[in-house]
């Protein structure tokens, strides 16, 4: 699958060909200007993203309550120490010279989402771009959301996640009820029991869901139909 690239300038004009490099490089470059690019990181309709400004600070600002943990981003901006260390707190992967070559930051970025694909907590495995899981060898047919959210918690692995965190990253600028969540969590709930893993995916009482990356697996077996016996409660988008 074709990683989508969330190309952004802060500024309120495109700089230089990076759009062209990285369609030929065989991205799916989505881009995105000045103003609207606060509005572009908060969807996170993107793999990964390379971000450009003139000033380290506006990156920082736009970064530190939108940006999904999980995505590698690479800034370009003339930064100090400091000003690269707040960047790296803020969510960026790799601080790169403004001047850095559209080549040296296709091979970071893909060298980046080869590192993001690497996540096998307790028996599992993902993969972002292609949006498949598998448990112990076994594919997990999980829907396109239900894949999304139990990456993002596995990526959190032991730490709680907050239920109303989780409506406004998934279901960004959209009204949605807690009820919406919670079928989509059942949803992934009958998958990964289905396959003697629902221990590891855990409802933390007033706050939301926990991927417990020691999970009690009590019975392993290859069911015949994973999708068997979900219902219609299961059934979210």
């Amino acid at each position: 699958m074709t990683a989508t690239l969330l190309l952004g300038f802060s500024g309120e004009k495109i700089i230089g060909d990076y759009p062209e490099h990285f369609r030929r490089d065989g991205f799916v470059v989505r881009l995105s200007l000045g103003r609207f690019l606060g509005a572009a990181i908060r969807e996170g309709r993107f793999d990964a993203a390379v971000l450009l400004a003139d000033r380290p600070a506006s990156i920082s600002t736009l970064l530190a309550p939108a940006m999904p943990g999980d995505r590698p981003v690479i800034c370009l901006t003339p930064a100090s120490r400091e000003e690269e260390i707040a960047l790296l707190e803020a969510g960026v992967s790799l601080c790169l010279p403004a001047d850095a070559a559209p080549a040296v930051l296709s091979l970071w970025m893909r060298h980046l989402l080869a590192l993001a694909g690497r996540v096998r907590p307790a028996g599992f495995e993902f993969d972002p771009l292609a949006r498949r899981a598998r448990y112990e060898g076994m594919e997990l047919p999980l829907r396109p959301i239900e894949f999304d959210i139990l990456l993002y918690l596995a990526r959190q692995a032991g730490h709680p996640c907050d239920a109303h965190d989780l409506l406004r990253r998934f279901w960004p600028g959209r009204s949605s009820s807690p009820q919406r969540l919670a079928v989509t969590m059942h949803g992934v709930r009958s998958v990964l029991a289905a396959v003697g893993a629902g221990a590891f995916l855990r409802t933390v009482p007033g706050m939301g869901y926990l991927f417990s990356s020691d999970g009690v697996v009590a019975s392993r077996h290859r069911p015949s139909d994973l999708r068997g016996g979900r219902g219609e409660k299961g059934r979210a988008s």
